[in-house]
């Protein structure tokens, strides 16, 4: 009877650990077969400069995410199982630098080794189709009004306007949408995330490389950018700090100033955070670019 007994047991925990672990192998996809690696295409990799700094197999995660997502699916096979860094990394990336999808959650599921994605949307992902021809919409009009202008620097000096002129800043996160492209395009309130994104959009359908950049600043608060081609060199714009929120005044670092440096001459720059400081010298090093105004070198600035 004890044997019994204990053969019943032993039934019962076998199957109860066969249960689980065909419900572990479902759940990160082991029983899958993984689709074949594929990439973005040469038109839709021309304007994403941070896409081709990607090794081939983090290229076809990326890939497999873009269309997934694209489709709002929860779940995503990989083309290939990779480890939770890596795959951290790739989707951060593809959430930063592809600004359409302002409807992807602000965190996300990761693990030790990835077969199969899980993606977290904002609340309401049923009513996305509605939100995104809005940004549609309001991407084309920012478009056209940047169409006017031709040159690679007009064009980029254009859309820092038009967002600037169209969007207001709201910190942290005031608004659901404040730091996406829907936000700074559609409901015209966003943070430095939000213009950033909206930036890269235009860019690219202006026919600009642009890429959004995140950092830290000298206060310690985080902050997002971009680093947009211009003209074949690559500068960093910063459409945020170009907003007064003062109407359509577009704020203008550094008017006014007439320097001289000499050879030889040892200079010391004052002035209060925001002022302009690393403006000057972004300039003087070729990093930013200039507006209005013009900078001569003598042959003692050749290198």
């Amino acid at each position: 009877m004890g044997k019994k007994f204990s053969a019943i047991i032993l039934a019962i925990c076998s199957v109860a650990g066969i249960a689980a672990l065909a419900k572990y192998c479902e759940s990160y996809g082991i029983f899958k077969k993984l689709p074949e690696a594929s990439y973005l295409t040469e038109e839709e990799e021309a304007y994403r400069p941070a896409y081709r700094q990607l090794s081939d197999k983090e290229k076809a995660v990326y890939e497999a995410l873009y269309r997934g997502i694209s489709d709002k699916k929860e779940f995503i096979l990989l083309p290939y199982e990779i480890d939770g860094d890596t795959y951290s990394r790739v989707y951060c990336m593809l959430e930063k630098q592809e600004g359409q999808f302002f409807y992807l959650g602000s965190s996300y599921y990761t693990a030790d080794k990835l077969r199969e994605a899980q993606i977290v949307y904002r609340d309401g992902i049923d009513m996305a189709d509605e939100k995104i021809a809005e940004l549609e919409n309001a991407e084309k009009e920012a478009v056209s009004y940047v169409d006017n202008y031709s040159g690679d620097y007009e064009k980029v000096m254009a859309i820092n306007d038009y967002i600037v002129k169209n969007c207001e800043y709201v910190s942290g996160a005031d608004m659901e949408y404040s730091p996406t492209a829907y936000g700074c395009l559609v409901e015209k309130a966003a943070n430095c995330e939000g213009y950033a994104k909206a930036f890269d959009m235009i860019a690219a359908d202006a026919g600009i490389e642009s890429q959004l950049i995140t950092g830290i600043t000298d206060k310690g608060e985080n902050h997002a950018w971009n680093q947009v081609k211009v003209d074949g060199e690559w500068y960093n714009i910063d459409v945020t700090w170009a907003d007064t929120d003062d109407g359509d005044e577009v704020r203008r670092i550094l008017k006014g100033v007439d320097l001289d440096v000499y050879p030889g001459e040892l200079m010391v720059v004052l002035g209060e955070s925001g002022c302009g400081k690393s403006t000057l010298l972004n300039i003087i090093g070729g990093m930013d670019m200039m507006t209005e105004w013009t900078m001569q070198r003598t042959q003692y600035w050749k290198r």
